[in-house]
């Protein structure tokens, strides 16, 4: 990821587009302070935090553009459907049976293979009802 953003940040400066080439330079720059932080390259899973973090940001700071750019190098999400097959195979699996496994059924998830295309809060939203009804 951090090779095709450098790359997408000197094609914006090619096409003088400078408002992408600045969140484009934010994001190297996040990268490479975390990786500063870390002591080690990140893995593309820790560069999609990083990503989604500023793309959360960014919409709740209304700022459309600078989403809809960092948009682009966000993987497509889960739809809630999908999310509620997953969470429903891991409560049947697992045997959990309340609201109590809450915690366990999240921290499932969060180490799914998929967990980087789920957004957290609609999971939880359905879990507490799976684990309600």
């Amino acid at each position: 990821m951090y090779k095709k953003i450098k790359i997408d940040t000197i094609d914006a400066m090619k096409e003088k587009n400078t408002e992408k080439r600045d969140i484009l330079r934010v994001v190297t720059g996040e990268f490479d302070r975390e990786r500063g932080r870390k002591g080690r390259e990140l893995t593309e899973k820790e560069e999609m935090q990083i990503i989604r973090k500023m793309h959360s940001n960014a919409e709740e700071l209304k700022n459309d553009k600078e989403a809809e750019i960092l948009s682009a190098y966000l993987p497509q999400m889960l739809e809630p459907r999908d999310i509620r097959i997953i969470v429903k195979n891991i409560i049947v699996h697992n045997e959990f049976t309340g609201i109590q496994d809450m915690g366990k059924v999240m921290a499932q998830l969060k180490n799914n293979a998929e967990a980087a295309l789920i957004d957290m809060s609609t999971a939880s939203q359905i879990t507490k009802e799976e684990l309600n009804g």
